[in-house]
């Protein structure tokens, strides 16, 4: 049924017209400005796509007040070194000094950008320094790099990287919040809450990328520092790159762990193809090394 119904009219009554009137031409200035300029200085301020002069790289990573400065410096740079590292090797000495940063994100960073010159000795070293770092992503990070220097010092880190990884808890207190078994985490991400005797509750995050594989504990429980938590699986990825690694560092003592990551349920169709690549590259190296 058609409605006869006229409609209502859409111009403003007489006070709003004029409340209308009243509003600043300069506050609507400042809102279509902060509107366009608000976005943007956001993504300058998390993004580290944008380009930085030699005099920005040198403050940037002298900036160890301002973590995500330093990392948008090593950002560029391994732009730079993928094109050839002579033209930056002048910047060299301030990233060898960042391996004693206070922020493990910024020495995650640094070991994944030092690969990307293997010909550099300094970096070599620190490199050595960072796979005996505390946190794993740092130290997974520096054993991916230093295979690329063919240093057989990474073997153990990255055959790590093809097992479950134990969470421990660093807090003593009740666990709540707990990850079911199952979940994807990635690393950073909220893995637990542990609240602790002085009422004070702590967010607990996941130290690396994976699935939650088998549970220790439960919402409710009780643990000391150093208990466990739970299991986590590898990500896929993190072991399609470890298996490379192994392709150029690895010895035939390593098959036995590679064939063992393959056989467990989490490792898919292209984990499985890669770990057959690298156990066939290990075994041809050693038949070559042994005529």
């Amino acid at each position: 049924m058609i409605s006869d119904q006229r409609p209502e009219s859409s111009q403003p009554a007489p006070a709003e017209a004029a409340a209308r009137k009243r509003i600043s031409p300069l506050l609507i200035m400042i809102f279509v400005v902060a509107s366009v300029a608000l976005p943007i200085y956001f993504w300058q301020g998390t993004w580290f796509g944008t380009r930085l002069s030699n005099a920005q790289l040198a403050e940037y990573l002298a900036d160890r007040d301002n973590p995500r400065h330093v990392q948008h410096a090593l950002v560029q740079l391994t732009e730079r070194l993928d094109d050839g590292p002579a033209d930056e090797r002048e910047f060299y000495p301030a990233m060898v000094a960042l391996v004693d940063h206070p922020r493990e994100q910024v020495r995650s960073t640094l070991a994944w950008a030092m690969g990307w010159d293997p010909s550099s000795e300094e970096f070599h070293e620190a490199l050595r320094t960072l796979l005996t770092d505390d946190v794993v992503l740092v130290r997974r990070n520096a054993a991916l790099a230093l295979s690329k220097f063919g240093d057989d010092a990474a073997r153990s880190e990255l055959r790590e990287m093809l097992v479950p990884y134990t969470v421990i808890s660093p807090f003593a207190g009740e666990v709540s919040d707990l990850l079911a078994k199952g979940r994807p985490v990635k690393a950073h991400t909220d893995l637990a809450r542990i609240a602790t005797d002085d009422g004070v509750t702590h967010k607990f995050a996941a130290p690396l990328n994976g699935t939650v594989l088998t549970l220790s504990a439960a919402d409710g429980d009780k643990v000391n520092v150093g208990d466990a938590l739970c299991e986590i699986a590898p990500g896929q990825q993190d072991m399609w790159e470890a298996l490379r690694a192994l392709a150029i560092v690895g010895t035939p003592d390593d098959i036995p762990a590679i064939q063992q990551a393959l056989n467990r349920r989490y490792a898919d169709a292209q984990v499985a193809e890669q770990g057959e690549s690298t156990i066939k590259l290990i075994e041809e190296r050693a038949g070559q090394q042994a005529n």
